[in-house]
């Protein structure tokens, strides 16, 4: 269980006509500060979300090089239509939710049974055991997403989901190019323990 859940928010430019990734960077900088003070013993979990509706994908890279950031994912959610080999049977919806391989291990709670999130980049895809339908790492579905694109995915990690919240994951970077907004709501953050005293 995280040590600390809390949630930095930052409006835009002065017109609040878009993001502004200065104003999104120094709220998470005060944040993880003041969460280490709190719990230096622990690593903090923190989402970060902006007024504005969303944030570019670079921040996540720009939170990543934070002093006191350890780790940093994407998570971008959408909805995907797995189509089946079976030419009469109907797409079976699944939600979505693109994150980045860099950090996802370190800031999600996905108990894998094959394979690895590290490599969910490019054309891939890690489905959780409930929507896998028969397919492993290695092997390729035809998916749907909610823009009406159909692509060929990889599958890179098969995962154990809850039920009643099974998704499918994706790079961010894929799945933000066939979004509305083409912007990430949520930014998950750990920050790096605090070192410990010397005595």
């Amino acid at each position: 269980m995280d040590a600390a859940l809390a949630v930095a928010s930052s409006g835009g430019d002065e017109d609040g006509s878009r993001p502004s990734p200065e104003g999104v960077l120094d709220d998470l900088g005060s944040l993880v500060g003041k969460s280490l003070m709190q719990v230096p013993e622990r690593d903090v979990q923190a989402v970060l979300t902006s007024s504005t509706g969303g944030m570019p994908l670079h921040l996540v890279d720009d939170a990543r090089r934070l002093g006191g950031v350890a780790h940093a994912s994407a998570l971008v959610s959408s909805t995907g239509y797995l189509e089946p080999d079976d030419e009469d049977a109907r797409d079976r919806e699944v939600p979505l939710q693109g994150i980045s391989p860099d950090g996802a291990a370190y800031t999600l709670s996905v108990p894998l049974r094959d394979g690895t999130l590290s490599d969910l980049r490019g054309d891939a895809v890690a489905l959780s055991a409930q929507h896998d339908l028969g397919r492993g790492v290695g092997d390729t579905i035809s998916m749907r997403l909610g823009d009406g694109a159909e692509i060929g995915l990889t599958v890179v990690a098969v995962f154990f989901a809850r039920p009643g919240f099974e998704t499918a994951l994706v790079p961010a970077s894929l799945l933000v190019e066939h979004t509305t907004t083409g912007l990430v709501p949520q930014i998950l953050v750990r920050a790096a323990p605090a070192p410990t005293p010397r005595a």
